[in-house]
């Protein structure tokens, strides 16, 4: 009987604990009210872009089956062009299908001991007319590296890309892509599976406008250079990684030792 007491004395304590710590988080995730309507601090890329007069008709409607374009390729969404030579980025992950004595079947995927990076350099074109062309100059340019992302997702022909910038010393630059705000690790994101190119992105943003450390995206047009060749990549998401930083989640650096009470509501 006592310790029927006790046990509830816990779950009561343990509810108005949880009741109160998730009021606290709540207040401090929700955007700032004026008046009735909440304040959303975020700017949401086609809302300034319909503002500032953008014409999405601007660019071609087709590409070559060879995916060549030349230097007059111009477009209403900033231009990300990446240039990494002959190299080319190689697949680190093995996958393989394995069946279990009940006819169950799943993937083990493995990661090889090869550096998944290939270094090279980052041009962004972004100008505020919202009309940008490969042959303007670049309003953004760094060294960086850049690898395969994904699981599953490798396999398919249109694939995901994680960059981390760099200097001309091969350390960490924080480069503020897109007005998304400095760092140094940037992801470059597409869904094959979502035919409507919107998914992520209409996601990303409704979670915005109730989680401020929502990542961060953008519409752009992908073009890989090759000497004087460019190939079009497609359309993808320039997006923020997630992570401690003061662009990102800004909050305290995680320290072990000086940690004394985690809790998780």
């Amino acid at each position: 009987m006592k310790l029927k007491k006790n046990l509830c004395l816990v779950l009561i304590c343990t509810i108005l604990i949880g009741m109160f710590l998730s009021k606290s988080v709540e207040n401090y995730i929700t955007p700032v009210k004026e008046g009735d309507e909440l304040q959303v601090t975020r700017k949401q890329q086609h809302i300034e872009a319909m503002k500032g007069g953008a014409n999405p008709n601007i660019g071609p409607t087709t590409i070559a089956k060879d995916f060549k374009v030349d230097k007059n390729f111009e477009s209403h969404l900033p231009l990300i062009v990446i240039d990494i030579g002959k190299k080319t980025i190689p697949v680190t992950k093995d996958f393989k299908k394995v069946v279990d004595k009940n006819g169950n079947e799943d993937v083990i995927i493995t990661e090889k001991k090869q550096d998944p990076y290939v270094k090279g350099n980052i041009s962004i074109i972004d100008n505020k007319n919202y009309h940008n062309c490969l042959g303007d100059t670049p309003t953004e340019i760094s060294n960086m590296k850049i690898k395969y992302r994904g699981n599953s997702s490798i396999k398919y022909k249109k694939k995901q890309f994680g960059i981390k910038m760099l200097d001309e010393k091969g350390n960490k630059k924080n480069v503020n892509c897109l007005d998304m705000g400095a760092d140094n690790e940037w992801i470059l994101n597409i869904s094959m599976i979502d035919m409507s190119l919107i998914r992520n992105y209409m996601s990303y943003n409704l979670g915005s406008s109730m989680f401020p450390f929502t990542p961060d995206c953008k519409y752009c047009e992908v073009i890989f250079k090759d000497g004087e060749d460019y190939k079009y990549q497609g359309l993808y998401l320039m997006m923020e990684k997630i992570k401690q930083s003061k662009d990102r989640v800004d909050i305290t650096k995680f320290k072990p030792k000086k940690t004394k009470l985690l809790v998780i509501c």
